[in-house]
């Protein structure tokens, strides 16, 4: 699976082979599986798409782009979504008339976009409040340039409104502006774009239903528009008309702002920060409480235990940690009290002891050990265990003069514990006994 993407009661994803599946409500045809079903509780294959790059859904349609830079939609048509102004609304996939060398897609409540090779932007759809930032309000069932706009990275579309990141870090909006989603400061709508205030560094734009937010080159994130349950981050839920910063964000790597009034970010240490509503459980913490500040997402929900932590740990991602030989059970537990369990065993490091004979007498001289396979002559290493304690032996067939590397030695006799690798030299001088 490559992406998932959800719309206003049903949800997409597309798949590795460049097909996608849909599920949830269709009754005008916005799963694309050739229905208008009112609801599929399971995927199922969208029709005659094949070879898609990306995937983007809105309320009641989605759209794909091909490999080939064309850009396929289905489901509802009443406000020219889809591209094709002879359909009145599709299940299947049908192609936006006139789009080609395509190389990214947006998709808001009731209009889309995609970004051109050369760098501009062709919207249509709906245009009440300017969306599709041709100068007009009127809609457009075929693509339609945005006026004034080069240089365009990537794209992002709110419910009513459409943002554009420039290559040079700035970034541009059009369409609905009554929450201050445009960030230009003024909260008046515009049907064409208008710079955001004050940002010049950024790397990544997100569009929710009416407020925006973007991740600067920094790992810092900024919001603006609707605010009244705490989506902005920022502590408040005042509407903003400027950008303002999330609080406690300064490691950002990826970036998204939920249509039900809420964002996410994704940290350089894989973890997850949410804010602004969650009664729908959008934050996946286990509860329904919404926060004005980024809070930890709870991931699947899942908690980790360890039986013996004095042999190994298991910490809220799920890593383990050794610290002792021996074997424990980690469990994980779900929100809903669902348990599944494993057994993981840490094993006891092993260390090499290696003997080395020398003197004038090592041709006939030998050594052996208690425990291991050391008999050298032939055999003149061993592995052990951390803390075996090893005595090794000389032979009378040689004079034994000394041994180097021991811990303690007695007469022919050399102990050595084995809490490294560890090297042995016995030195013979002397004539057979």
């Amino acid at each position: 699976m490559r992406q998932v993407v959800g719309g206003d009661e049903f949800s997409c994803a597309l798949l590795n082979d460049g097909t996608a599946a849909c599920w949830g409500l269709g009754e005008k045809g916005q799963r694309g599986d050739g229905t208008l079903d009112q609801v599929s509780l399971v995927p199922v294959a969208v029709q005659g798409l094949t070879n898609a790059t990306a995937l983007l859904s809105g309320y009641n349609h989605s759209c794909a782009l091909l490999a080939d830079q064309t850009v396929r939609c289905w489901g509802s048509n009443a406000q020219g979504q889809l591209g094709d102004p002879s359909s009145s609304g599709s299940s299947v996939p049908i192609a936006a008339v006139g789009v080609s060398g395509a190389q990214a897609i947006a998709v808001g409540a009731f209009h889309s976009c995609a970004l051109m090779s050369d760098s501009t932007v062709e919207c249509w759809g709906y245009n009440t409040n300017g969306q599709l930032g041709n100068g007009t309000t009127t809609d457009s069932p075929t693509p339609v340039m945005v006026a004034g706009l080069a240089n365009v990275a990537a794209l992002a579309a709110g419910s009513s409104h459409t943002c554009a990141l420039l290559t040079d870090g700035s970034l541009q909006c059009w369409g609905d502006n009554y929450e201050g989603q445009l960030g230009d400061g003024t909260g008046t709508p515009s049907s064409t774009p208008v710079r955001v205030a004050g940002i010049n560094a950024a790397v990544e734009i997100v569009a929710g239903w009416a407020h925006t937010c973007a991740r600067l080159s920094g790992g810092t994130v900024q919001c603006w528009g609707e605010g009244t349950v705490g989506q902005l981050g920022n502590g408040g839920t005042q509407n903003q008309t400027s950008p303002v910063a999330v609080s406690g964000i300064a490691t950002a790597v990826g970036l998204s702002a939920g249509w039900w009034h809420h964002s996410c970010a994704v940290l350089a240490d894989g973890g997850v920060r949410c804010w602004g509503g969650n009664d729908w459980g959008q934050f996946a913490n286990g509860t329904t409480t919404g926060s004005v500040v980024p809070v930890p997402m709870g991931g699947p929900g899942i908690t980790w235990t360890s039986s013996d932590t004095t042999i190994a740990t298991i910490d809220a991602a799920g890593r383990a940690t050794g610290i002792r030989p021996g074997v424990v059970t980690i469990t994980a537990t779900d929100i809903s009290g669902s348990a599944a369990s494993t057994t993981l065993a840490v094993n006891q490091p092993r260390f090499t002891l290696a003997v080395t004979k020398a003197g004038i007498g090592s041709g006939i001289g030998a050594v052996s050990s208690t425990p291991g396979n050391i008999s050298c002559g032939s055999a003149c290493s061993d592995d052990y265990l951390a803390g075996t304690v090893v005595t090794l032996t000389a032979s009378p067939g040689a004079l034994l003069t000394s041994w180097s590397g021991c811990d303690s030695v007695s007469a022919a006799t050399c102990t050595v514990t084995m809490n490294a690798s560890r090297s042995v030299t016995a030195t013979f001088l002397g004539t057979p006994q």
